[in-house]
């Protein structure tokens, strides 16, 4: 009976604390940025900062797992602090990164109502970013995005073929290996969508030839 009242009352926690995620997400997120300061002030905030950026990730994630899908409201800014974080300068900050991406990509794959879509211009706005951490992040959720068969990823060809292109082309034989691999399973994906909906097929890739700056060799 007392268990019952325990999962009854941490469910209740749960529901609550989503109703409110906003308000416990956004002032956490702002954290995340080392804002430009000069000077001495300078100086003298940089310990203090690193902290506070490692002390917002650490408090993010776990907010992240009691209110999970609740995150996923402000999805954008989560995306665009997860980059802040990536890039970060310190290890440690860019290890918390990594910990609290794996635990919202594991949110996302929990939802069955979650508009994927949302993702995508999040990014392909960030593909063609050279810095190797962000590329890191990025390839990383186009493979995830690709190993989900809730999403259509034929459909959003022209937004991110173009990248996919460019990480091939780069000098870091990881990135080149795993963007490879991504689009080998998408090659797959059109070869076994052209054969069940040919007109969607030849319509996504006219789009993401259309949508071109580069070249098949």
């Amino acid at each position: 009976m007392e268990s019952q009242e325990v999962r009854s009352s941490s469910r209740g926690q749960q529901e609550r604390a989503q109703q409110h995620a906003e308000l416990l997400t956004d002032p956490v997120l702002v954290c995340f940025s080392d804002e430009e300061r000069s000077g001495v002030c300078r100086v003298e905030c940089l310990v203090q900062d690193a902290l506070v950026r490692y002390k917002a990730c650490e408090a993010f994630y776990n907010i992240a797992k009691v209110i999970r899908a609740g995150i996923l409201r402000n999805i954008s800014g989560v995306f665009d602090g997860l980059c802040r974080l990536y890039t970060d300068v310190e290890q440690n900050i860019k290890e918390g990164a990594q910990s609290l991406d794996r635990l919202i990509r594991d949110i996302v794959m929990e939802q069955r109502h979650f508009d994927f879509a949302e993702l995508i211009p999040l990014i392909t706005c960030r593909i063609h970013i050279l810095n190797p951490n962000v590329r890191q992040l990025v390839l990383g959720w186009i493979v995830l995005l690709d190993s989900l068969p809730q999403v259509d990823m034929i459909s959003f060809l022209p937004h991110f073929l173009e990248g996919l292109f460019s990480i091939l082309a780069s000098e870091n034989r990881d990135f080149r290996m795993k963007a490879q691999h991504c689009l080998e399973s998408i090659w797959d994906t059109i070869k076994r969508s052209a054969v069940d909906r040919p007109e969607r097929t030849q319509q996504a890739i006219a789009e993401a030839w259309h949508c071109r700056d580069w070249r098949l060799p």
